[in-house]
């Protein structure tokens, strides 16, 4: 499966979610509207959020390299 696929999934979830949470069931049209502006946001932050480092090692591995900040976020995700 593609990354392309599962975020599409995921974004058609979300839109699906929204218009629960606000009491009323979307019409595709209303769900794909609102895909689209996720999509649109999505990509706007997804800029602006700086890519993981990676350094090769001498056993020709790939290590990521995280600033503490990161690490920070990762920890605060993962211990929800």
């Amino acid at each position: 499966m593609e990354v392309s696929a599962i975020t599409n999934g995921v974004l058609r979830a979300n839109a699906i979610n929204i218009g629960k949470m606000q009491g009323k069931l979307l019409t595709v049209q209303e769900v794909t509207e609102v895909m689209n502006s996720q999509s649109n946001s999505t990509a706007e932050t997804q800029e602006a959020i700086p890519k993981i480092k990676l350094v090769q090692t001498e056993r020709n591995c790939w290590t990521a390299v995280l600033t503490k900040e990161e690490r920070n976020l990762l920890e605060e995700f993962l211990d929800v």
